[in-house]
């Protein structure tokens, strides 16, 4: 986002900041959205001239068609097993349908030459290509959350996700 090439000091210090300050809380189960609400949060204390908001909208949104058009990444999180492994190994996943999923994981989808593309935290299959939206292919959970810069969102609008933070925030107390 903003061409920074963060150091393996950096990215386990995002992760020291998650462990201390948000996961691993019993009876939380929305780990994408407290992954990414960690990390923009650590970001924003060490980089307050390049502060960034997230919100949380579906693949199939405008929002969401908007910042893929825009080179912003989708957070997403697919319900995987291993017949979306088996899938993915060639560098493309074909199928709409993997059947149940044994396991979640949490994967970036940018759009790249048009075509819906993953940048995977597993180093044996790094970057593969969606052959179908996001939003078709019953692995992925419907939701995504996306990061943007501070300065592209606007006042308004910045105030508008303030205002549903705190709402939220005072529905669960």
């Amino acid at each position: 986002m903003y061409n920074k090439q963060l150091s393996k000091s950096d990215i386990m210090s995002a992760w020291d900041y998650a462990v201390q300050n948000y996961w691993y809380k019993q009876g939380v189960w929305n780990f994408a959205e407290t992954g990414v609400k960690a990390v923009c949060k650590r970001w924003n204390e060490s980089n307050p001239s390049q502060k960034v908001v997230y919100f949380k909208t579906y693949h199939w949104s405008e929002e969401a068609k908007i910042a893929v058009e825009k080179w912003y990444a989708l957070c997403s999180s697919i319900g995987g097993n291993s017949k979306y492994n088996e899938d993915r190994y060639d560098g493309i996943v074909n199928l709409k349908d993997h059947w149940k999923q044994t396991y979640w994981h949490a994967i970036p989808v940018y759009k790249v030459d048009g075509k819906y593309t993953v940048a995977d935290s597993l180093a044996m299959i790094p970057r593969y290509i969606l052959e179908n939206k996001p939003e078709d292919i019953k692995a992925f959970r419907p939701n995504c959350y996306v990061i943007l810069p501070e300065k592209e969102v606007g006042d308004k609008m910045l105030k508008l996700i303030e205002k549903i933070r705190a709402k939220r925030l005072q529905e669960k107390l």
